[in-house]
């Protein structure tokens, strides 16, 4: 699998235009006609696209339909994996906003962050609840930070679930940057570090709206 998505980074000059109910120009996410050729290359040659990444580490036996830093996901990961990898593609632009940005650039960089997801949209928390619900498994590997922070919520400390989200956003800028150097291996390694923080993020956020802690 390494071996096709590694053959057809080499192959592409330029990233398609990928899709997550925005434009994404950076081919971040890819979705329908506008996958890799890794993706479309696999399916030729197996017979089947490939089964969601997020099977390594949770499980998943359904087929991708999708990509995220060009690793493969069914819908209901992929949607969680767009939503963080855009995420962090807006708060980076956030972060780069300042005195030392020409007006031009600063009016362009506001204009792009129109286009990408709003981390409050109801969609983006839907998505990550879906992605890791809180089932009996689920309870069972919950940090046991959270659930002191459940039983006894501390003034001054940030909830676990804003903990959590400010740990994937940091893997996922390690898997943008890796994936626009074409560092296959890396981005497979974080994945499953994303993927970790995903899952205790929508966790603590599950547990904090049962106990009343957060908004529905």
């Amino acid at each position: 699998m390494t071996e096709l998505m590694d053959k057809g980074n080499e192959q592409k000059e330029d990233f398609p235009v990928g899709s997550w109910e925005h434009p994404d120009a950076g081919g971040i996410v890819r979705r329908g006609e506008g996958v890799s050729e890794w993706f479309s290359g696999y399916v030729e040659t197996i017979g089947e696209a490939p089964h969601c990444f997020a099977g390594h580490e949770f499980g998943c036996a359904r087929l991708a339909v999708m990509e995220v830093y060009g690793l493969g996901f069914c819908e209901i990961h992929g949607e969680e994996a767009a939503s963080a990898a855009l995420e962090e593609v807006s708060f980076d632009l956030e972060e780069k906003e300042g005195p030392e940005l020409s007006p031009h650039v600063e009016h362009a960089l506001r204009l792009a962050m129109k286009s990408l997801p709003d981390p409050s949209e109801e969609s983006f928390e839907t998505a990550l609840l879906k992605a890791f619900p809180l089932d009996k498994w689920a309870r069972e590997r919950v940090e046991a930070e959270t659930f002191a922070y459940i039983k006894e919520p501390t003034a001054g400390f940030s909830p676990p679930y804003d903990t959590h989200l400010g740990d994937r956003r940091l893997v996922c800028r390690h898997m943008r940057e890796a994936f626009e150097r074409r560092a296959t291996w890396l981005v497979e390694m974080l994945e499953k570090e994303r993927e970790t923080s995903a899952a205790q993020a929508a966790w603590a956020l599950a547990l904090e709206k049962e106990a009343d802690l957060r908004k529905s």
